[in-house]
């Protein structure tokens, strides 16, 4: 892995990892008062995991899906880069769904940015 790429990387890590240690109703009242560029992190982490950039196996795949599948509109939306904050925070701060991602990021998101960064090239 390029060292550009690697640097990125822990930067995105470090702003996700002290998300997933709180609990749902404490993720839900953060949400408000995350900066700009963390809401922006959390959503390309969710647009990562659409358009498969994190290489998952099947079986985690099928997880993310599971879990994902009532919130499928919700996601679209925030993984696009024109829709406005406001909107992302929104529906982040909302109970299904923002549980949902939150729980994605926690279970499957942050393992695999930690395993690319351990990964040997």
């Amino acid at each position: 892995m390029k060292g550009k790429k690697k640097k990125y990387l822990k930067k995105v890590l470090n702003q996700l990892q002290p998300l997933t240690k709180l609990s749902p109703l404490q993720q839900k009242k953060i949400v408000p008062l995350l900066s700009d560029n963390c809401i922006h992190k959390i959503c390309e982490s969710c647009q990562n995991l659409l358009s498969d950039n994190l290489k998952l196996n099947s079986k985690k795949m099928q997880v993310v899906k599971s879990t994902l599948q009532k919130s499928r509109q919700n996601i679209r939306d925030i993984s696009k880069p024109n829709t406005s904050l406001l909107r992302k925070r929104k529906i982040l701060s909302s109970y299904q769904t923002g549980k949902g991602i939150f729980s994605i990021l926690t279970s499957v998101i942050v393992p695999s940015l930690i395993a690319l960064l351990n990964k040997k090239t």
